[in-house]
């Protein structure tokens, strides 16, 4: 089981992140625009590929901004909020150095998911997706050192309000393409974690029927 103190933790990264209706995303609400929306080719300080975001907002409307909390240097823990168009997206990282993180455990909160060594789950309340990525050189089953990527977006978030989680929601898909690129990014470039480079290619799979 994960220690209370890290499941504290780890809920409130969480929430942190996917309480994206807060002061900064409320401060053009008002505003609107057909203008097409330019997306940089790196977002959240130039770490994670801009491609990958791409779905997750409309091609014209309010223009692209973001905001990051400890992205400047290397901490445990950093969230980024991107916003455009009238949408949101973002994703929170924490490392932790150590302990325990039993799969079968972790995914039974919700969905299950993966991205090769890397798993996690789909929330059932809001859609947002955590990858617990292995990042230190412990060979032993579900220990060791992990980088934990949370992310969410307002296009899930508002799909699920009117629909439960399953296959064809289509939003889901961007979710799990940005989610997968934050991963592999942050795990090879920032925190240059070992084995990051087997990552797969490709959205972070989904296990609806398992």
């Amino acid at each position: 089981m994960l220690s209370s103190t890290r499941s504290r933790i780890i809920a409130a990264a969480a929430a942190l992140l996917l309480i994206c209706a807060g002061t900064w995303w409320a401060i053009d609400a008002s505003q609107s625009s057909d203008e097409a929306i330019e997306i940089p080719e790196k977002v959240c300080d130039e770490r994670v590929s801009g491609k990958s975001v791409t779905n997750l907002f409309p091609k014209k409307g309010d223009k692209f901004k973001e905001e990051t909390y400890q992205f400047d240097a290397r901490r445990n823990y950093g969230d980024c909020k991107l916003q455009a168009g009238g949408e949101k997206a973002g994703f929170s990282y924490i490392y932790r150095s150590g302990g325990k993180y039993p799969r079968k455990s972790i995914q039974s909160q919700g969905v299950r998911v993966s991205l090769g060594e890397a798993y996690g789950y789909m929330s059932k309340h809001n859609g947002a997706i955590l990858l617990y990525i292995p990042c230190g050189t412990n060979a032993e089953k579900d220990t060791g050192s992990r980088l934990l990527i949370t992310a969410g977006a307002s296009m899930v978030e508002q799909a699920k309000e009117s629909q439960q989680l399953n296959e064809s929601m289509k939003e889901i898909g961007p979710l799990a393409a940005f989610t997968a690129q934050a991963a592999r990014d942050m795990s090879r470039g920032w925190f240059k974690c070992p084995g990051s480079e087997s990552l797969p290619d490709g959205p972070v799979v989904i296990h609806w029927n398992d």
